[in-house]
């Protein structure tokens, strides 16, 4: 079973932590494959990924790839995505062409099921099955913003690719296209380009395999998403889930972190630094302000 993780050092424990949920659920008697593609990971930060897998009875490995982000140069990015969000759509690329599946997932996730689930699934066709983002609404207002008339709009969190569907259609190539010529557009970053290019044509998952850390808790939830910008390894992050986190964070090799508190004020602190505009996207909007006049 073949899962693919993209992240930068600043998700490094978030890696940590979905790594450990997955090979802890997952079918022991098959081979699990992580597949990470990074920027700026250090070989002691691999290592240490690594060693934060739970031990299984069949084997288990973690491949590293280092990504150039030139690729991406003139993206759009925020400042709490960087440029390593589209390095998903580069999926069909940098796995191995034997392999003609993946799970994608992000590593903001606690990861509660046996992984076989989503890798066996039935696509039905499909190139991608994800869970819809929003309501039936949001998801038809988000799709007419892009330019289509899709009634579906599917969140990138996790994702079940049929590898082989997505080389010959050339999804991630079209979707990169699209990225780096529409960055007006891109709201959501990769989501929005994989969305204009699926236009709506997905397999859709249930709610229940990615259900928001700012939630209230349901008792069917399978998987756990701190999807909003501040992550439970951040000083100032007050959602739910937090305990949870932590109990599998020392169950990997990151035992016993937490993050700094510097007497209280650490929060404080972080919570100042979120309320400074980032720069490219004020001067993104001054300019779409011209350009409406």
């Amino acid at each position: 079973m073949d899962v693919l993780l993209t992240l930068d050092r600043a998700f490094l424990i978030g890696a940590a932590v979905t790594m450990r949920t997955i090979s802890e659920n997952a079918d022991p008697s098959r081979q699990l494959r992580f597949h990470i593609l990074h920027p700026d990971l250090t070989d002691e930060d691999i290592e240490r990924l690594r060693s934060s897998v739970a031990p299984r009875l069949s084997a288990t490995s973690v491949t590293a790839t280092r990504l150039d982000l030139a690729l991406f140069k003139g993206f759009l990015r925020s400042k709490s995505i960087s440029l390593t969000a589209y390095a998903r759509l580069l999926a069909g690329d940098v796995l191995p062409s034997t392999i003609s599946r993946a799970v994608y997932v992000d590593v903001d996730v606690l990861f509660y099921p046996d992984i076989s689930e989503l890798f066996d699934l039935d696509l039905q066709g499909k190139a991608v099955a994800g869970v819809p983002n929003g309501s039936t609404e949001d998801q038809v207002a988000n799709a007419k913003r892009i330019g289509t008339d899709a009634s579906s709009y599917v969140a990138t969190g996790l994702l079940i690719i049929d590898l082989d569907r997505w080389r010959n259609e050339r999804l991630g190539e079209r979707a990169l296209s699209f990225a780096g010529s529409s960055k007006h557009l891109l709201t959501l970053h990769d989501q929005v380009a994989l969305n204009w290019v699926l236009r709506g044509d997905f397999f859709a998952l249930s709610e229940k395999w990615c259900h928001w850390s700012s939630h209230p808790p349901v008792a069917e939830a399978r998987v756990i998403h701190y999807a909003m910008s501040r992550k439970p390894w951040h000083a100032d992050y007050r959602g739910g889930y937090r305990e949870d986190f932590f109990a599998v964070l020392d169950r990997t090799s990151f035992a016993g972190w937490r993050p700094k508190n510097l007497l209280g004020l650490a929060p404080l602190i972080a919570s100042a630094r979120r309320r400074i505009p980032y720069a490219p996207t004020v001067v993104r909007m001054v300019l779409k302000l011209f350009r409406r006049d």
